[in-house]
Parts: structure tokens; C-alpha cells; sequence
């Protein structure tokens, strides 16, 4: 439904109350033309600000768009390189590796790619490396032995660890 005069009428509004309507009508529909141009003449303002600087740069530096991106990329490979080693480092740590500098001397680093927070094809190379090459990892510490309690079979128990022995002496059959 329009807003005008004829409309306002036939929904039974006094001559008076129309008058006012379109009155405050027209008054916000001026404000907002208003509003509207000075954004217009502010964007307009920025766009030509930024065309004015970009213009200049060129003059001091006709590659600094090229300089800028190349300087981005730079920056995007070092973090890559700096996520995968730290990844590699944390991977040969978990290998248990004696000494990282001499397994990554060892390693194909071409045939390793990073997915996420893992280095694709190391699991295999490190195998490898474990088998021919040993001396570089920790050996898995081997579980320590049940041994019965220095206090001998048949006496109370007096501590808590004394009675956890106690217990799985009952269970393994040992009392």
C-alpha cells in the first residue's frame, strides 16, 4: 500500500491526522536523503584518498604491490617451515629418539609432507632407522618384575603399599 493522501482517506483518517502523517513522512524521508548523500560523499571521499596514496606509492616505489606480496609469501613459507619442524621434533621426541640433530640427519626429508600436526611418512622411516640403526633411540624400559615384599609372606601388612602388595600376591596366587 502506498503512503499518499487518497490511501490515507479511505482508511477513514480526519483531514488533519493525513496532513500530519505525510507531513512526518516526508520530514524522515528528507533526513534519510540527506543521511544517504553524506555517506555517498564520504565513500567517495575515501575512494579517492586511497587512489590519491596508492598513485603516490607507485611514484616512490613501482613495485611495492609486487614487494608486498612476495614479502607475504616469504613470511607464509617460514611459518610453514617453522610448524613442520617443530611437529618432526615433537614426533622424533615421542620416538624416543637419543640425540633428534643425528635422526634428522638420517631422515629423507623430501619424502616427508606435513597433514595437520602429523609428518606423512616418518612413522616408515623411522622403523627403518630403528632397525638398522638402534643405537640412535631409547630402548623401551622393560616392567619391573613382581617381587614379593621385603617384610616376607605371612605378616600384616602395615602400610596401604603393603596392602596393595598384599593384594595382588592374592591374586597372582602368592600369599
Amino acid at each position: 500500500m502506498a503512503l499518499d493522501k487518497e490511501s490515507l482517506e479511505k482508511l477513514g483518517l480526519s483531514v488533519e491526522a493525513v496532513t500530519q502523517i505525510l507531513a512526518d513522512h516526508q520530514a524522515a524521508l528528507q533526513d534519510e536523503q540527506q543521511k544517504t548523500a553524506q555517506e555517498k560523499t564520504r565513500a567517495d571521499t575515501a575512494e579517492s584518498t586511497l587512489s590519491t596514496a596508492n598513485k603516490k606509492l607507485e611514484g616512490y616505489d613501482p613495485d611495492w604491490k609486487e614487494a608486498v606480496k612476495t614479502a607475504e609469501t616469504k613470511a607464509q613459507q617460514e611459518i610453514e617451515t617453522m610448524k613442520f619442524n617443530y611437529a618432526l621434533e615433537k614426533a622424533l621426541s615421542d620416538s624416543r629418539a637419543k640425540n633428534a640433530v643425528a635422526v634428522k640427519a638420517l631422515l629423507n626429508m623430501d619424502g616427508l609432507k606435513q597433514n595437520g600436526n602429523e609428518i606423512v611418512g616418518l612413522k616408515e622411516q623411522l622403523e627403518k632407522l630403528k632397525t638398522d640403526n638402534d643405537y640412535l633411540f631409547e630402548s623401551e624400559p622393560d616392567p619391573k618384575p613382581f617381587t614379593a615384599s621385603a617384610t616376607g609372606s605371612g605378616s600384616q601388612p602395615t602400610t596401604t603399599k603393603d596392602e596393595a602388595n598384599a593384594a595382588f600376591r592374592a591374586v597372582f596366587g602368592r600369599e
